[in-house]
């Protein structure tokens, strides 16, 4: 079983039981026969695997006590879609503690109403980031609109540095026909990474400015964090839910590990 999973899995299983300073259980929902299927079916299945990881939390709290506050939810692509209809199943007070979406799947979900994606509403704090938003023919790999109560955009979202399509002829030497799946991949992946990175590398932790938009970041009108306006990217995110409305936090990072990236 273990070999039809992508290697970040491990990695971030990894990160998660080695680097925290308290120890924790991680599980793995595995959905693999049910998201290697045609992508409209398994937008549908994301669904299903929300429903029956609800149902399980639910009996945890049960039989032993577990409560859902303690629970953090992490999911990648549709996986973050899943985590939401997850905390969307958990009945009133007996909320998810956190969810994070990472670069959260867009194609079928740029118009979904927030009961039928990733929304605040599913767990007492949730987090995106975005890395792969950049639309071709009005159809993007990641959902660039704002779904928690922080959504970072990495660069903008759009594109990641070491991922663009000038990449590509190296990846062809690589990967050959695979070429461009890998050149996708890698900037949808990054929203991962930057996850990773931010456990493995906790003294180096990157800060994310509120903003409108990556031009008005660029242009440096965006760099005060008065009144704790900023958090910070990955694990160690400040969780406040107390609005419910989305903060669009803005950063940028290098183009491999440790992603940091120092402003001057």
């Amino acid at each position: 079983m273990e070999a039809s999973l992508e290697n970040w899995i491990w990695q971030m299983v990894a990160a998660l039981k080695s680097q925290l300073a308290q120890p924790v259980n991680v599980g793995l929902a595995e959905w693999v026969t049910l998201a290697h299927t045609h992508y409209s079916i398994a937008v549908r299945n994301t669904r299903l695997v929300g429903q029956e990881i609800a149902a399980l939390l639910q009996w945890l709290e049960e039989s032993v006590h577990f409560s859902p506050s303690n629970v953090h939810l992490i999911g990648y692509s549709l996986g973050a879609h899943v985590s939401g209809f997850a905390g969307s199943y958990m009945s009133g007070k007996h909320k998810i503690g956190r969810i994070t979406g990472l670069d959260a799947a867009g194609l079928l979900f740029k118009r979904a109403s927030p009961n039928d994606r990733l929304s605040p509403d599913d767990a007492n704090f949730v987090d995106a980031i975005h890395t792969f938003t950049q639309e071709h023919m009005g159809l993007s790999v990641g959902l660039k609109q704002p779904i928690a109560h922080y959504d970072f955009y990495p660069n903008g979202g759009s594109y990641q540095p070491g991922c663009h399509f000038l990449e590509l002829y190296k990846h062809i030497a690589k990967h050959g026909l695979n070429a461009i799946t890998q050149t996708i991949k890698c900037a949808h992946e990054r929203s991962v990474h930057l996850f990773i990175d931010s456990l493995l590398h906790a003294d180096m932790q990157s800060t994310a400015y509120p903003c409108k938009d990556m031009d008005s970041f660029s242009q440096g009108l965006c760099l005060s964090c008065k009144k704790g306006r900023c958090n910070t990217l990955g694990y160690y995110a400040r969780q406040e839910q107390q609005s419910k409305k989305s903060k669009s936090l803005f950063l940028v990072t290098r183009a491999q590990s440790p992603f940091k990236e120092k402003i001057t």
